[in-house]
């Protein structure tokens, strides 16, 4: 209006304004992912990177919190393109954290305070608790959501040889002896498809995003099926 009064014409100004999304990496670092070749935790952090690079490249802030049987803070949430390469120099300093505590590291999450934004959890989920402990440990959390489920073809179908085996948890060190037969595996796989099953069902009462990522395949192309209609779908 006081352009209006000095020149007598009406002027419209205009502008841009960005609106940015928070992006909170999880990535599990806990030990059993890293005991197989090539271990999936490596697949969950180019994962993670690929989202962080595609966020930052949209003025967004990321930030990227490991965790096991606890969280840390590996990069608090930062914007700028530049910012990919010190990221991934980061990344690849990380250490094999200890057993899977989902509950304990997502309270630890809740506790730093952060902003609204979208948190990308990505994990096998093979929590000691089930999915009853993921379900809790996700309870009450303000973000939105994406579940990424790092899995193997022999996560359903292991390759075990029938008869007796013992078997030794790789993050406790805790054996059980089992005897291996046509049924028992049957009854695993059932097993296998209700946790799955409960996942998915997890992530439609939550309105979250679920991806299957295979760890033996490239990580990028997997990602890029979150972008298929040309912005990222949740």
């Amino acid at each position: 209006w006081t352009i209006y009064r000095r020149l007598g014409r009406v002027f419209l100004r205009l502008f841009e304004e960005h609106e940015d999304l928070p992006l909170y990496l999880l990535p599990d670092v806990s030990r059993s992912a890293w005991i197989e070749s090539p271990p999936r935790a490596v697949a969950g952090l180019r994962a993670a990177l690929a989202l962080a690079s595609v966020s930052l490249g949209q003025h967004d802030s990321v930030g990227v919190f490991p965790f096991a049987d606890d969280l840390s803070v590996l990069q608090r949430p930062t914007t700028g393109k530049g910012r990919v390469m010190e990221l991934a120099n980061r990344m690849t300093r990380i250490e094999p954290g200890g057993e899977t505590d989902l509950r304990t590291s997502m309270r630890r999450f809740r506790g730093l305070g952060l902003r609204e934004g979208l948190v990308v959890v990505l994990s096998d989920f093979f929590d000691p608790g089930g999915i009853d402990a993921i379900t809790e440990a996700l309870r009450g959390l303000r973000h939105k959501l994406l579940l990424v489920q790092l899995v193997r073809s022999t996560d359903r179908d292991p390759r075990a040889e029938q008869g007796d085996l013992r078997l030794v948890d790789c993050e406790t060190n805790e054996a059980h002896d089992v005897s291996v037969t046509p049924q028992v595996i049957e009854r695993y796989r059932a097993a296998y498809d209700r946790f799955s099953e409960g996942l998915a069902g997890l992530a439609r009462r939550r309105g979250a995003g679920l991806l299957a990522l295979d760890a033996d395949r490239e990580t990028v192309p997997q990602i890029a099926t979150l972008f298929e209609n040309g912005r990222f779908q949740v």
